[in-house]
């Protein structure tokens, strides 16, 4: 990366998903991808400028980096990326269809309110986004009890005989805010829609 000119970074869905879908330890990768949330519009960032996010040494900076990319958590552009305008309870249901085959799911709050939905008769969605809570707080009762290592993810799927996803519920953590995903039918998480739902999520509930 070049110190002088900068880059604009975000990252890829894989590394939203590395960001969000497993509850962790605060990592440097985590407090770079946060920082780039904040904003609406992507900034250039120089050497300098990730050093300082991250916290760390040019060396040690530069090595943590190289890891990032090779992983594919981030990529480059050549003009900044900015959020779309308009109201969440318009943009945000059309961004979630695209992560679904069937074009059906919903994000709710850690306390079982749906937020946002698409595709899900408006008298399911209610008791669908309930059950993500509850999920979510067995997950953690259980998690508490056995670790990690036992319980290595926090996803819930419901599948047919042959394993394939029929609905699935993931965790979506971010800063001190935490959000479920209900997806029905197979999921489709690398999409750079899921980019674009985690930073509005991001700029709206955690700066």
């Amino acid at each position: 990366m070049e110190q002088n000119l900068g880059k604009y970074i975000l990252p890829t869905a894989a590394g939203v998903f590395h960001l969000a879908c497993q509850k962790r330890e605060e990592t440097s990768a985590s407090v770079l991808f946060s920082k780039i949330f904040e904003k609406k519009r992507l900034v250039k960032l120089t050497d300098k400028d990730i050093q300082k996010i991250m916290g760390l040494g040019e060396d040690e900076c530069a090595k943590e980096m190289e890891a990032i990319y090779a992983m594919g958590w981030i990529e480059e552009f050549d003009e900044p990326l900015e959020l779309p305008d308009g109201s969440l309870e318009i943009i945000l249901p059309q961004l979630i269809s695209a992560l679904s085959s069937e074009k059906e799911a919903l994000i709710s709050d850690e306390h079982g309110f749906c937020l946002f939905s698409v595709g899900i008769p408006e008298e399911d969605t209610d008791a669908l986004a309930v059950m993500t809570a509850d999920l979510a707080a067995i997950y953690s009762k259980y998690e508490s009890v056995y670790g990690h290592e036992i319980l290595p993810s926090q996803a819930w799927s419901m599948v047919d005989a042959s394993g394939n996803c029929q609905m699935g519920v993931w965790p979506i953590h971010l800063g001190k805010q935490n959000f479920n995903l209900l997806i029905r039918g197979v999921p489709v998480f690398n999409h750079p829609n899921f980019v674009i739902i985690t930073w509005l999520l991001y700029n709206r509930y955690c700066v």
